[in-house]
């Protein structure tokens, strides 16, 4: 059994037709090419882990990428948080496969150096002081912690809108999946809005919709068609900046 690919006029993706024949030989045994692994590590940054790729956006993912070239491509996640799925080949697969990573958005920045704070000199060099010092530090100086970003809230936001990203079921997650050009709803695009926040956070049990920021789906260019608009999140540097928020309570 095989399938064969073909275009269909008007569609934007391959289509598929079943075929059966009847071998006329023993079956040729795989080729003996050295397997394309799935990437085992997550690069430092993302600029180094993706300059060599190209981004797949507009309802495109790993299985939709050129079988013949799946390491030239990638796939956003969630940008704001570093995660991307890189394409590769699988031995006997007819599709891409896409293998999760987390990178640093940026190199982690680089603290000024602590100065040792400056006395003030004591009025007479010969007084013995009359009690212990007081001025010099105990300690390092305690970097305050990074607190989890807050977004600005909204009041009730349309609940058939929601889309709860990556902890949503398979095809109902992300802004493309939702409205198109092709499907002729591109115009509803901004009415939907998606959750940032990781898979585990969103369900955990208590979860309150939106509370670890949600984005508003926005009408840009595919990254790889400028000429075309889809409905996706805010992803590439030539982007707006992201609406993200919570919901008010009430």
């Amino acid at each position: 059994k095989y399938k064969l690919c073909y275009t269909k006029p008007g569609a934007s993706k391959c289509k598929e037709d079943t075929l059966e024949c009847e071998p006329t030989a023993a079956p040729t045994l795989a080729p003996t090419l050295a397997p394309t692994v799935a990437p085992t590590a997550s690069p430092t940054t993302c600029d180094e882990g993706l300059a060599s790729r190209s981004v797949l956006t507009g309802g495109d993912v790993c299985k939709d990428a050129d079988i013949n070239d799946c390491e030239s491509f990638y796939w956003v996640k969630n940008a704001a948080k570093g995660k991307y799925k890189l394409c590769y080949t699988e031995p006997d697969e007819s599709q891409c496969k896409g293998e999760d990573i987390v990178c640093e958005l940026t190199a982690a920045p680089t603290l000024a150096p602590t100065v040792a704070p400056t006395l003030a000199p004591s009025s007479s060099p010969s007084s013995a002081p009359s009690s212990s010092p007081s001025s010099a530090p105990s300690s390092a100086p305690t970097v305050a912690p990074t607190a989890a970003p807050s977004y600005a809230c909204v009041d009730s936001p349309d609940p058939a809108y929601y889309l709860m990203g990556e902890a949503g079921s398979d095809g109902d997650q992300w802004c493309y999946q939702k409205a198109s050009g092709f499907v002729g709803n591109l115009d509803e695009c901004t009415n939907y809005y998606v959750e940032i926040g990781d898979k585990a956070v969103v369900e955990a049990p208590g979860y309150i919709a939106c509370s670890a920021g949600c984005e508003y789906c926005s009408v840009l260019p595919k990254p790889t068609n400028p000429s075309m608009e889809v409905c996706r999140q805010a992803s590439q540097p030539s982007d707006p900046d992201p609406f993200i928020f919570t919901i008010c309570p009430e």
